[in-house]
């Protein structure tokens, strides 16, 4: 009991060694005598493992087992220990400083074998510096790599990363026995096990009391009391360097030399300072009609050499141009990398006078700024209609109509549609072009394929007004893109009595005291009755009237009584009268109206001459 005891304390004693002089962070492996060190769990134990120490604890309560190694912080020392006559290995040549070595038996170093039980390994940690929070995946070495970081609305960033570090093997090769007082020759060999160059490497051996240097290849560089200090400078990767001594032992026993190296690192890293520029052209047509959607193509072009990021676009256009929205509102985009492109379109509507004009302007975060005008010539048709026609008509009569639709604007004016809404005083009677005519409606409707740009469609007809009074014609146009025009065309339609008399005499030459008969004729040819007619007859001398009850007789004239004539009657007055003396005599009537007031008159003759006859006035009556 009391062996085991002291086995264990001596075992535990190594094993606490050995790990103390291991560290991970810098990723250097360490060796006993050309052996690596492994620590390997046990079924008892567990691994306990944080940044600055790993821990074996055991999985059952059986005893006091802990044991513990210590990760030191950089810069990193790589110490072994060895005993001059606890190998029988002798390292010839630093080149097969990899090569595998047999495992030490504790009965080697005069201990008693202990239990089986495996200590984890203390296996470098490498430095990860993943930007990107990617995963590394299993099995990847400490290699410089690119990361592209990427967050919403910004550019991704490339990063150098090297995460590589310089692995410093040391090994040692001694006689396995010596003479108190001969010679030992006593090698270490540094090698750089990493992928990178590890630099300002010192080496240092301490001496044991009971020993004295003879010769040192190379020289130390500095000796304080039992260290030598070796200035290895740089060792590049899977470099190795050799230091020899030749010692001296002065007493008997075992020989403890330990050797220690130290190192730096460095690394340079390259960063490339560049400016990103955004510049912008507009792509736009150069007319639009007006009423339609005009989409201005913005091309925003990276033509530095950095990436550009925070890249915003502000339209500036008038507010009419915008319907759907109150302001103009500026355009986020993501980033751009040099040489880039990126086409963002801006919608208006070609709404207002003549020219729309619009500015664009680009700028990115770093205070890049483009300034892009575009303009568009709004083309708009316009359509106008007028009408013209007699403004004073009588009824019956007929009336030349015409209708003009015009378009003063500077594109043509599609799919035109006029109608007429014709009074019912007015009575279509021809037509200058094909229309449709609703009668039911009274109405009248072109179509016109077209109105030319400053053209003018003529649409002529005829009417003829049938009832007094004011005539109004309707007339409305309209076409494609919500054109419309409209008007009214008036005519004042009036009517009157027109009256016409005549008197005629129905015999031929008469001898002088014959009777013969006078006709009178009135007709109203006008639009209106004619009321209050007053016909009377005024004869010469040489003629007397024959008494009637149809009319009077008052000296030389015949009345007769008022009368009205309808429109188109025509009423027939006749007297007679006796030739008293030989010769032409003439016999007038005349017409007075009262609406209208107007007079008017007519003549005709009678021929008489003188006969040996008697004289026949007793025969009239």
């Amino acid at each position: 009991m009391h062996a085991r005891t002291v086995w264990f304390a001596a075992w535990l004693a190594i094993v606490c060694l050995l790990t103390s002089r291991l560290h991970s962070d810098e990723g250097t492996t360490q060796q006993v005598s050309g052996t690596p060190v492994v620590l390997e769990p046990a079924d008892d134990l567990r691994l306990l493992e944080d940044a600055n120490r790993v821990t074996l604890e055991p999985l059952a309560a059986t005893g006091p087992r802990r044991f513990v190694a210590e990760r030191p912080a950089v810069p990193a020392r790589s110490v072994l220990r060895t005993t001059v006559d606890a190998s029988k290995q002798q390292l010839q040549n630093p080149e097969n400083a990899n090569e595998p070595q047999p495992r030490r038996d504790p009965k080697d170093l005069g201990l008693p074998s202990p239990p089986p039980v495996t200590v984890p390994s203390l296996s470098p940690a490498p430095l990860d510096l993943d930007v990107s929070a990617e995963p590394r995946p299993s099995g990847s070495t400490n290699t410089p790599r690119r990361s592209q970081p990427r967050t919403h609305g910004s550019a991704p960033i490339d990063m150098n990363v090297t995460a590589a570090l310089p692995v410093i093997s040391i090994e040692t090769a001694n006689p396995v026995e010596i003479n108190v007082g001969k010679t030992a020759k006593y090698q270490i060999a540094v090698k750089n096990l990493g992928d990178i160059t590890a630099e300002n490497l010192q080496v240092i051996a301490t001496l044991p009391k009971q020993v004295d240097l003879i010769e040192a290849t190379p020289q130390p560089t500095d000796r304080a009391d039992d260290k030598l200090h070796f200035d290895v400078g740089s060792l590049d990767a899977k470099e190795s360097r050799l230091i020899e001594l030749q010692l001296l032992p002065r007493e008997t026993g075992a020989i403890d030399l330990a050797a220690m190296a130290s190192f730096s690192v460095s690394r340079r890293a390259t960063m490339h300072v560049r400016r990103p520029q955004v510049t912008m052209t507009c792509e736009t047509p150069e007319e639009a009609i007006y009423g339609d959607k005009v989409t201005f193509v913005l091309v925003v072009t990276n033509v530095g050499d950095g990436v550009a990021d925070g890249i915003v676009v502000t339209p500036q256009l008038p507010s009419h141009a915008l319907p759907d929205r109150e302001s103009n509102e500026s355009l986020p985009l993501d980033w751009l990398r040099p040489g880039d492109s990126k086409k963002v379109p801006v919608t208006a509507s070609a709404i207002g006078p003549g020219i729309l004009e619009a500015r664009f302007t680009v700028a990115d975060a770093s205070g890049s700024e483009s300034n892009v005008d575009a303009k568009v010539r709004i083309r708009r048709a316009v359509i106008e209609v007028a009408a013209d026609g007699p403004r004073t008509n009588f009824v019956g009569r007929e009336g030349v109509y015409e209708i003009r639709v015009s378009n003063p604007g500077d594109t043509a004016a599609e799919n035109v549609k006029v109608v007429a809404s014709l009074p019912t005083g007015l009575q279509l009677t021809v037509l200058g072009r094909p229309v449709n005519f609703d009668r039911r409606t009274n109405t009248m409707t072109w179509y016109l394929e077209s109105v030319a740009a400053g053209g003018t469609e003529t649409l002529p007809f005829k009417a003829r007004a049938v009832t007094e009074g004011e005539l109004a014609q309707e007339i409305t146009a309209s076409a494609d893109r919500e054109l419309y025009s409209d008007t009214r065309q008036l005519t004042q339609v009036m009517s009157r009595p027109k009256i016409n008399v005549a008197i005629t005499s129905r015999d031929g030459p008469l001898a002088v005291g014959d009777a013969t008969e006078f006709q009178i004729g009135v007709q109203n040819v006008g639009t209106k009755a004619a009321e209050g007619l007053r016909v009377k007859v005024i004869t010469p001398e040489a003629l007397a009237a024959a008494i009637s009850d149809d009319y009077v007789t008052d000296g030389n004239e015949v009345a007769f009584s008022p009368m009205t004539l309808a429109v188109g009657e025509t009423k027939r007055l006749t007297f007679r009268a006796v030739g008293r003396e030989p010769g032409d005599h003439i016999v007038r009537v005349i017409l007075e109206s009262q609406s209208p007031s107007h007079s008017l008159s007519a003549e005709t003759s009678a021929f008489f001459y003188d006969s040996q006859d008697e004289p026949r006035v007793s025969s009239l009556k």
